[in-house]
């Protein structure tokens, strides 16, 4: 448990940089760790955005591996009348 908690403290250091963040949502994956890596995904997404979550889709592809959080389209509100 410490030398997980040492890679995570390390691998938040990296964060933002892609192929650190495609590495670590692999070893995630790899681990078994699937809750934590949607959340990981979610909390990417939100702090660096769908363009950067596309790359990251790409890199994890060449991998062999998908992203488990999608975007969701949603539609534009629109005022009843």
């Amino acid at each position: 448990m410490a030398a997980m908690t040492l890679v995570v403290l390390e691998w938040l250091q990296e964060s933002g940089r892609l192929p650190s963040d495609a590495a670590f949502l692999a070893a995630l994956s790899a681990a078994g760790w699937l809750e934590l890596k949607r959340r990981e995904e979610r909390r990417l997404r939100s702090l660096y955005g769908d363009d950067y979550m596309a790359a990251l889709g790409l890199r994890l592809q060449a991998l062999g591996l998908d992203l488990a959080v999608r975007r969701v389209a949603t539609r534009p509100f629109v005022r009843g009348g």
